[in-house]
């Protein structure tokens, strides 16, 4: 079945209180301060974990940044842990911007927000820490990777992946209450400035995906109790419609900023959820943007026709057999660093993030509007979608759900989690745009309002308008 017929709408230092570094915060102090160790030497014998699925691994850091790996310790509810946090930071301190993106290690081992909006976490010069915080991920992946590292290492807890939600998305698992605790116990650390190197004026908490989910149950965790104040300045909780506790964000006492592209929709009611849980009104600190066209997984550097080999670039596994159509090359790069420079200016400077309003649906909520093109209006719009010259679709497809909830075709429930487009033939694009000169001027205008919007960023509308110019359009 089409997606037109479908039915939708969703050194070893010790820090005993932070109070001896000068610093006095809104929030309170954690029960345990971790101590750090590091940065880890890197040996012949002791190699940082890299995921082989990781489109990065193997590569050197973005050139001007270095990466460095640190030992963190303490005691949460459930008994004492050591574990990792993974930094990537300007090799130059001076070009840090003072701004931290801090994320847990993805229980399916990617760092998510990371990969996506790396082009803008690079210029800006903002600092990424990945924080190993679940039993799961430490254990099946770091352990057993690179004993000789990690050996040493511990986190009680749950032995799952602790997103929240089961495997079909359906039900809650357990909270896993350490990983809460050890998110919230470095997230003070970063703050109070305990990591090495790290100049950290403001921290940001997010995940996508599994670790959005997770991101969701943090801020429950830490807002279980009124008047509790967040360690974190501003929560980034992306596509995380499926992996999450139910229900929409409540209003916090800092920023969010929640992205949930047109696929989470799709999938969210295929998937026999009633309604969109996570959708709400814009707040006071909070934003929620829909964005159409947007698959789960980016795939803009490793797009092919139908029938072509691997891509050299490589992307997260599990897609590469999807090849009945061609991968969309839709710029979810861009969007991430829009949305998340949009919060970074919200909790940095105090300037709110821009109102979106929503993915244009029936009144039901359950049908998305198209227009002619088969695209969806309304939403974060990208000039993708306002000039367009194919159908970006958000999901490869329907699949029917079995037992349990999970889909009966295992490779099409991989291959859901990518997009595809469905390219206009040559007369279609004349009649839109008669000539190249008219195309690129199309380009260019609606690039121009993006940025006035702040929806895209400069540096990415020159780079789209590149593209355009470079285009054999019509």
């Amino acid at each position: 079945m089409g997606l037109e017929m479908l039915n939708i709408r969703t050194v070893v230092l010790s820090l005993p209180g932070l109070a001896l570094l000068g610093l006095h915060p809104a929030w309170a102090a954690p029960s345990c301060m971790p101590k750090i160790e590091g940065p880890v030497a890197v040996t012949a014998s002791s190699k940082p974990y890299e995921p082989s699925s990781n489109p990065y691994a193997g590569a050197a850091p973005p050139k001007g940044e270095k990466e460095e790996e640190f030992f963190v310790s303490c005691t949460a509810s459930t008994g004492a842990y050591k574990t990792v946090i993974h930094v990537t930071m300007p090799a130059d301190p001076a070009k840090q911007s003072g701004i931290v993106i801090a994320e847990p290690w993805h229980g399916g081992d990617f760092w998510t927000v990371y990969d996506k909006a790396r082009p803008y976490i690079t210029r800006a010069g903002h600092v990424s820490i990945a924080i190993v915080s679940s039993n799961f991920v430490l254990s099946n992946f770091f352990k057993k990777a690179e004993p000789n590292r990690y050996g040493g290492l511990s986190l009680p807890g749950p032995a799952g992946r602790g997103n929240g939600r089961n495997a079909a998305g359906t039900t809650s698992d357990p909270p896993d209450q350490t990983q809460s605790e050890v998110l919230g116990q470095v997230g003070a650390l970063i703050k109070a400035g305990g990591v090495p190197g790290v100049k950290a004026r403001k921290v940001i908490l997010g995940g996508m995906s599994q670790t959005g989910g997770v991101t969701r149950a943090y801020i429950a965790y830490e807002h279980a109790k009124p008047g509790a104040k967040s360690v974190y300045d501003g929560y980034f909780p992306e596509q995380s419609a499926l992996p999450s506790y139910p229900g929409p964000l409540a209003d916090l006492d800092v920023p969010v900023v929640e992205l949930q592209g047109e696929r989470e929709m799709i999938v969210m009611f295929e998937r026999g959820f009633d309604k969109l849980k996570f959708m709400r009104a814009d707040g006071p600190n909070y934003r929620l943007y829909e964005v159409p066209g947007m698959p789960h997984i980016a795939t803009r550097t490793a797009s092919r026709l139908p029938g072509d080999s691997v891509p050299t670039n490589k992307i997260e596994p599990g897609v590469a057999d999807c090849t009945e159509h061609v991968w969309t090359n839709f710029p979810t790069d861009m969007v991430y660093g829009a949305a998340l420079d949009a919060l970074v200016q919200w909790v940095d400077k105090g300037i709110a993030a821009p109102h979106v309003t929503p993915i244009a649906t029936s009144a039901d909520y359950r049908t998305i509007k198209r227009d002619a093109y088969g695209n969806a209006l309304g939403g974060f719009r990208t000039s993708y979608l306002d000039v367009p010259i194919a159908q970006y679709r958000g999901t490869w497809g329907s699949y029917h759900v079995g037992a349990g909830g999970k889909p009966t075709d295992a490779k099409v429930a991989k291959c859901e989690m990518i997009g595809w487009n469905s390219y206009f033939n040559h007369d279609q694009l004349k009649k839109l745009y008669p000539t190249h000169a008219d195309y690129v001027a199309k380009v260019e205008k609606d690039t121009a309002d993006l940025v006035q919007k702040r929806l895209l960023l400069a540096e990415d509308a020159r780079t789209l308008n590149e593209e355009a110019r470079k285009a054999a359009i019509p």
